[in-house]
């Protein structure tokens, strides 16, 4: 007997992803495996794969966090399906953590 998957989640959004911008590096890849969703992600120049975790999704979306550890680039990616099949939305906010040096004061 065969299992059969419900899941509310734009199938356009199947595949791999890159970013339009010039200096973007990342591209990531949605399928689904064994009933589950499935993103994996990485630096297509050096082929440095990222961790992805949490990954939720929608009517019309896949999100997930995802960490670079060359970088400690953490973020939180929205991948939302638009009417046309061949692109999506990608909405990335990520926390840039560095120090700070005291220039005058007490």
């Amino acid at each position: 007997m065969a299992e059969i998957f419900h899941f509310r989640f734009p199938k356009s959004l199947l595949g791999t992803w890159r970013s339009v911008e010039d200096d973007a590096r990342s591209q990531y890849s949605v399928s689904i495996e064994k009933g589950k969703i499935v993103v994996t992600g990485e630096d297509y120049l050096d082929g440095e794969e990222y961790t992805i975790s949490n990954i939720t999704h929608g009517d019309d979306r896949v999100e997930f966090d995802t960490f670079m550890a060359s970088t400690g680039r953490a973020g939180r990616l929205i991948l939302l399906a638009t009417r046309d099949s061949g692109t999506a939305e990608m909405r990335f906010t990520f926390t840039d953590i560095t120090f700070a040096t005291k220039i005058e004061g007490c």
